[in-house]
């Protein structure tokens, strides 16, 4: 049995001109989330979000401009999977979609993982003013760089995602969620709502993560 628990990390109020050219540069708000992936090997955790620094100080990164973080305390990952029953030391796994500083912001909270990311971005991130290393980039933490699909888990997968990839750079190559296997919707699409409760997904075949 492989359980899915996707729940939110904070937001941002951002522009859609940030995502869409052309767009209007009107703030709306975009959700953060990241999940939980429990299988009988260990833990997988998708994305660590936000670093709890933005609660008190929503500018700490960029300073004030055209993105506003907004977070609460129970956004902060640590919060989120204590309050799964699960400790940052029981995490296995942590795959990064990309190193933005709203999705691998808490990688230091995880320093007996493995981080699974792919080659190519992470070369193109390293030291880029707009990737801020210092929620990712730290010597305690073992990197695990891959180069297109693979296996994490018993049935679980990390992809390629080049629809992603193109609003991180071009040419990055980023992780993200599939659907599982036999065609139906997937779990991770399903659970998304915008709630800041946890959502429960189970299925027993093998899912592409």
């Amino acid at each position: 049995m492989i359980e899915l628990v996707i729940f939110r990390t904070g937001g941002v109020e951002i522009g859609r001109s940030s995502f869409v050219p052309g767009a209007s540069d009107a703030k709306s708000f975009a959700p953060v989330w990241s999940a939980l992936l429990r299988t009988p090997e260990g833990n997988i955790l998708f994305d660590t979000g936000l670093h709890p620094v933005h609660v008190d100080r929503p500018d700490a990164t960029f300073g004030p401009g055209s993105l506003k973080v907004v977070m609460a305390k129970e956004d902060a990952i640590v919060a989120r999977l204590l309050s799964l029953g699960v400790h940052p030391d029981e995490i296995a796994v942590v795959v990064n979609s990309h190193l933005h500083f709203d999705h691998a912001g808490n990688n230091g909270a995880f320093p007996k993982a493995t981080f699974v990311v792919q080659a190519d971005h992470l070369a193109f991130a390293k030291g880029k003013p707009n990737f801020p290393g210092v929620y990712w980039d730290i010597p305690e933490l073992t990197y695990l760089p891959t180069s297109g699909r693979a296996h994490v888990a018993p049935g679980v997968e990390v992809v390629l995602s080049r629809w992603w990839s193109s609003f991180v750079r071009p040419d990055a190559s980023c992780c993200a969620a599939t659907p599982p296997s036999r065609g139906r919707t997937s779990s991770a699409a399903r659970s998304v709502r915008p709630t800041s409760r946890p959502r429960r997904s189970r299925w027993r075949s093998s899912a592409r993560w």
